[in-house]
């Protein structure tokens, strides 16, 4: 004779037995626990919607098993892609007592990776978990507009006698341009900070119209990525971006020329 009482993910297992005159045993009962409950990531890294400078994956997992213990036996395989390539496939992670699994790869390329976790526990219960990282460590680059692209435009190194605009667009392949600080005879003037990061961003500034001779101009421009603070497992928001460095001479000549006229009395 058998008896099966289900209780939550325990089944007590009652057993009779009985031979064929009719003598019975003690009843004897075994607790069996059936686990079916997959793990689950709780927490990761957390990029705050932003991209990673530096050449470094990173991510400290913590993953739960049934009733919300720490999974600190089975196994966990992490791979990663990007775009169609298969960097890394089913590396497996050392198993941990709090239940945290972390990847680290170091000197990777730029670009937008996916980093898969496969999750077992000790029952083999199965479940799978994706983490999207995009790294970028290039300076953003930036094209200077001609007068024949925008009549607004100064000239660069050529002595006129109007005060124009310097407009220059500037690109990022995957942060996006998020700040400029200008510079005029190595004295600073100004910052010019967007609201989101965008690419690409076109930026003006109006030529003074105080000075005159060979103004040099220049600007540091910054894309939006922040790097990585292993010990929160987030992201830096303080942190600047990559940035680049250009610069333009304005020749500026506003006084107009002067006639004297010398005459002999005689």
């Amino acid at each position: 004779f058998r008896r099966v009482l289900f209780r939550s993910q325990y089944f007590s297992l009652v057993l009779n037995a009985a031979d064929n005159w009719g003598a019975k045993s003690d009843e004897q009962e075994i607790n069996i626990m059936i686990d079916y409950e997959p793990p689950a990531v709780i927490s990761e890294f957390l990029d705050c919607g932003r991209v990673l400078r530096g050449r470094n994956l990173y991510s400290k997992f913590t993953i739960m098993d049934d009733r919300n213990d720490a999974l600190t036996s089975g196994n966990v395989y992490y791979s990663i892609r990007k775009g169609d390539s298969l960097i890394d496939s089913n590396i497996r992670l050392s198993n941990n007592a709090n239940g945290e699994y972390t990847v680290d790869r170091t000197n990777m390329a730029d670009g937008v990776y996916e980093i898969e976790l496969t999750l077992f526990d000790k029952s083999y219960n199965k479940s799978t978990h994706k983490l999207m990282q995009t790294l970028d460590n290039t300076s953003p680059t930036v094209t200077f507009a001609s007068q024949s692209d925008n009549p607004s435009a100064t000239l660069y190194s050529t002595w006129i006698n109007e005060s124009k605009k310097i407009i220059f667009t500037a690109t990022d392949a995957f942060a996006g341009v998020k700040k400029i600080n200008t510079y005029l005879d190595n004295s600073y003037l100004n910052s010019t900070v967007s609201e989101t990061a965008q690419s690409p961003y076109t930026f003006s500034y109006n030529v003074t119209s105080a000075k005159t001779g060979m103004l040099y101009y220049y600007f540091y421009v910054y894309d939006d990525a922040v790097t990585i603070n292993k010990s929160t497992n987030s992201v830096n928001l303080s942190a600047s971006g990559n940035s680049c460095f250009v610069s333009k001479y304005v020749w500026l000549e506003k006084t107009p020329p002067s006639v004297s006229i010398e005459s002999d009395e005689n």
